[in-house]
């Protein structure tokens, strides 16, 4: 499962050097989201499950919430009590508090030595992921808040800035939703993208006929189409089942 790494900074130095330097060997297993307030950063870690953050506590000077203060509420949050996370700062002062309160994974004094924060950031990354599933996200239609859960999801597909959502029960189309909203909010290993603009439940394939490009669902829910693109990915997923 691709793993997500969150950037708190107001400029863009750390992200940078993890781009250059930190990402070589996880560029395929990894998506970097970079926050320059702690408002936005709560909003990005609240809207997908974030392993791995990276928080500079001076962000404070160039807005009302400093980047320890972010930390702390992140640790109020059951989902992130224990995630990793590297913090900088221009002095040592919070470094105590930082791992003995906030439980730091690793925390760096200004100017940061970039070849030992890029080797960090790998540690980090090897850590085992955390059950992080929801069994269920809930989605604005028509004014209703609808529960759509994870096992009755078949497939979805987009079109024209909506998400149809079909369930074994019925049709679900969510307004201005994207399949890569869809994915970051249930960020389950059940679901695989094998076209632009089509997402499947791997719990409901029966067939996949890489000749003609279509995946064959079972139950009698028909078939989807795979797109040229994501050929190899599909590919991928049958080696691993074999």
């Amino acid at each position: 499962m691709k793993k997500n790494i969150l950037i708190l900074e107001s400029t863009d130095v750390l992200t940078k050097t993890f781009v250059q330097e930190g990402k070589v060997k996880y560029d395929e297993d990894i998506q970097v989201y970079t926050a320059r307030s702690a408002h936005e950063g709560i909003c990005l870690a609240m809207d997908c499950y974030i392993d791995v953050f990276v928080v500079d506590f001076d962000i404070g000077k160039s807005s009302k919430t400093d980047g320890l203060q972010f930390v702390e509420y992140l640790r109020q949050q059951d989902r992130y009590r224990f995630t990793p996370v590297i913090a900088v700062s221009d002095t040592k002062d919070p470094m105590q508090y930082a791992y003995s309160h906030l439980h730091c994974y690793q925390y760096f004094e200004k100017p940061v030595v970039m070849k030992q924060f890029a080797e960090t950031i790998q540690e980090t990354l090897q850590c085992p992921i955390t059950n992080r599933e929801k069994s269920h996200h809930f989605f604005k239609i028509k004014g209703v808040y609808q529960a759509i859960h994870t096992e009755d999801i078949i497939y979805t597909e987009s079109h024209n800035r909506e998400l149809e959502i079909y369930t074994r029960e019925e049709r679900y189309v969510v307004p201005y939703l994207t399949c890569e909203q869809f994915l970051r909010r249930y960020h389950s290993q059940d679901f695989i993208q094998c076209s632009k603009h089509t997402i499947v439940n791997q719990t409901y394939i029966s067939q996949v006929d890489m000749p003609n490009r279509y995946i064959h669902l079972t139950q009698g829910y028909g078939h989807v189409e795979i797109g040229p693109a994501y050929k190899k990915k599909l590919e991928q997923y049958i080696k691993n089942r074999m």
